[in-house]
C-alpha cells in the first residue's frame, strides 16, 4: 500500500505504456509490510497488467520489472495493429449460452472467440476479432442477456489467438529474475495461491493464453479463511465484482485505510 498510495503519480494519475492499461511509477524499493502483530500481509490479487507491476515488484528487482512490462506493451500493440481485437463483458446469461454463442458466431466469421475472464457467476468477458465480438454481444444481448458491450480494453491476451505474443513474452519471462514469493499469490491462471517461483513463472507464461479465473479465485481465498478484500487499483471495478460473490466479507480499497481515507484521490469509476 505504502508503494502505490506514496509513489510518484505521473501526469496527474497514470502514465501508459503503448499497449497497456495505465501503470503507476513506483519508489525503487518494495518492501513487505508486516502489521503490528508482526503478521505479514497477504497479497491478494493484483490485475494485469496496472498492479502486474506490483506482482513481479515482490519478489523481483524494481529495475527488471519495469522494462518489462514496457515490452509486454509493445508486443501486445503490435499485435493489435495487425488484427485488431476487442472484448465484450457479458452479464446475466448462462455459461453454456455464451459458449454455443461465440462459436457460432467465430464460424460465421471465420475467426476463433474465447471466454477470457470468468469474473463471477453469470458474468464472463470474451475476447477476439472486434468486429465478432460486437456481433457475438448483440446475438447475447437479444437473447436476454443483462449486459452484453463491447469494452473500451483491446483483446489482446488470455486466449490462445495470442499464442504467439505468449511465446514472446514467455522468454523475456524466462530471462528475469525469479525469486520466492514473499507473500502468497493468487494467479490468474489457476486461481490457486503460490509462492514457489517456478510455479510462478509458469503460471504467468500459462496466462498469456489461459483465461483468467477470478471466481476461483475469490472462493478459494474464502475457503482458506481469507474475510476482508482490500483492491489495489484506480477505481473499483473488483470490489464491486467481489462483493457480488460474497457479500458478507468486508470488501474496500486501500484507499480508504485509515493511513490514507481522505489525503489521496479515489479514482473509482463504477458507481452503484
Amino acid at each position: 500500500a505504502d508503494t502505490i498510495l506514496r509513489g510518484k503519480i505521473i501526469d496527474r494519475r497514470v502514465k501508459r505504456f503503448p499497449g497497456c492499461d495505465p501503470v503507476f511509477q513506483f519508489p525503487g524499493k518494495i518492501r513487505r509490510h508486516e502489521d503490528r502483530s508482526g503478521i505479514g500481509v497477504t497479497l491478494i490479487h493484483m490485475t494485469d497488467p496496472v498492479l502486474f507491476f506490483l506482482f513481479l515488484c515482490v519478489f523481483m528487482s524494481f529495475d527488471e520489472a519495469v522494462p518489462f512490462i514496457k515490452k509486454r506493451g509493445e508486443v501486445f500493440y503490435e499485435a493489435f495493429q495487425k488484427h485488431p481485437s476487442a472484448m465484450g463483458a457479458i452479464i446475466g446469461i448462462p455459461e453454456e449460452q455464451v459458449l454455443d454463442v461465440i462459436k457460432r458466431v467465430g464460424d460465421e466469421d471465420g475467426e476463433s472467440l474465447y471466454i477470457a475472464n470468468y469474473n463471477g457467476p453469470g458474468q464472463l468477458v470474451i475476447t477476439g476479432a472486434r468486429g465478432s465480438v460486437k456481433k457475438a454481444c448483440k446475438v447475447l444481448k437479444e437473447m436476454g442477456a443483462k449486459r452484453a458491450l463491447v469494452l473500451p480494453q483491446k483483446g489482446v491476451g488470455h486466449s490462445p489467438n495470442s499464442a504467439e505474443e505468449g511465446a514472446i513474452l514467455g522468454e523475456e519471462l524466462k530471462k528475469l529474475t525469479w525469486h520466492e514469493a514473499q507473500v502468497p499469490i493468487y494467479q490468474d491462471a489457476d486461481g490457486l495461491p503460490h509462492t514457489d517461483p517456478k510455479e510462478i513463472l509458469e503460471n504467468q507464461i500459462k496466462l498469456m493464453t489461459y483465461p483468467v479465473q477470478w471466481t476461483g479465485i475469490t472462493m478459494n481465498m474464502l475457503k482458506n479463511g481469507v474475510t476482508e478484500f482490500y483492491e489495489c487499483g484506480t477505481d473499483d471495478t473488483l470490489q464491486k465484482i467481489v462483493k457480488r460473490m460474497t457479500p458478507e466479507s468486508m470488501v474496500t480499497s486501500i484507499l480508504h485505510c485509515p493511513s490514507y481515507d481522505g489525503k489521496l484521490q479515489d479514482f473509482s469509476i463504477v458507481k452503484e
